[in-house]
């Protein structure tokens, strides 16, 4: 056999053999992540399949068949080398945009809400001016949501019991609780934005949805990060909504943002958010310890 044909059979063996780990490897990491890293793990697959076995096809057919066919090999290089590109500036675009906090946020560590609007002034003003990792808890579809908001969370979960990449079954607390856990500890001062109480009632009972939420407020607080509820008038009955009271603090959404950003940005802030002071803000600390105690963990 010619020397030189035997290097040619020894370089499409190595990118075969290149393009099999590394679609291997990909997947393993695909499988692994969340958002954005996922896309990114997908896009450097297919991007071994072009390097390799696009690249491997390449140089066969333009050396055993046709010189004129090297264009297939530059072709596949190429392609796979732009996506990849691509897609890491994209990433590092995306991460840039959400820089994460070095800081605790002087906010309460779980904040109760009765008004959509002042949640999702608060969420928006974390997220474009303080800069904190965000996870939104929702019965809203993220396109929805993005529209609705101008936010695009770090990490989402759309609760529907329809079956979908970034939905979970409203009967799988457990399922929600290990992935708040899982945020809050890679995203120290992080945030998690929670809705759909009602939809949740549907599928589990009171007790059980109140241990659910006490332990998103104790991970919270074991992790230095925050809770947001929204629970809309009418949601729960008077009593169970004291049992929150008692657990998840009333704020008043203005003074809140005043001290997370400081009175010099917090000016600066566009008229739509800035809210008016809730007169119903209180602390409610109080009476939370007893209370999970009769849960019976």
């Amino acid at each position: 056999m010619d020397v030189l044909y035997l290097g040619y059979y020894v370089a499409i063996a190595f990118l075969v053999i290149l393009g099999i780990f590394g679609v291997a490897a990909s997947f393993r990491e695909y499988r692994k992540h969340d958002e954005p890293f996922k896309t990114l793990a997908r896009v450097l697959c297919e991007s071994f399949l072009l390097f390799g076995f696009g690249t491997a096809l390449g140089v066969t057919l333009s050396v055993f068949y046709s010189r004129k066919l090297w264009v297939v090999m530059a072709a596949s290089a190429t392609f796979g080398y732009l996506m990849l590109a691509a897609a890491v500036l994209d990433i590092l675009r995306k991460l840039k945009a959400r820089k994460r906090v070095s800081k605790r946020l002087p906010a309460p560590h779980a904040i109760l809400i009765e008004s959509q609007e002042d949640a999702f002034t608060l969420i928006r003003a974390l997220y474009r001016y303080a800069r904190v990792p965000l996870m939104v808890i929702t019965r809203v579809p993220l396109e929805e949501w993005t529209a609705k908001t101008g936010v695009l969370p770090d990490e989402y979960i759309w609760l529907s019991r329809v079956e979908h990449e970034s939905s979970v079954s409203p009967t799988d607390l457990h399922v929600i609780l290990q992935r708040i856990e899982r945020f809050l500890m890679q995203n120290p001062g992080g945030v998690v934005y929670v809705d759909g109480v009602e939809y949740l009632l549907f599928y589990n009972d009171f007790k059980g949805l109140a241990k659910f939420l006490i332990s998103a407020k104790d991970m919270a607080v074991l992790h230095g990060g925050h809770i947001v509820l929204l629970v809309t008038p009418g949601a729960l009955k008077k009593v169970e909504l004291s049992i929150l009271r008692k657990e998840f603090e009333m704020v008043d959404v203005g003074l809140v943002l005043r001290e997370v950003l400081g009175p010099a940005l917090f000016e600066t802030l566009p008229p739509e958010l800035k809210v008016k002071k809730n007169a119903r803000a209180k602390g409610s600390e109080r009476g939370g310890e007893g209370f999970t105690k009769s849960l019976k963990y």
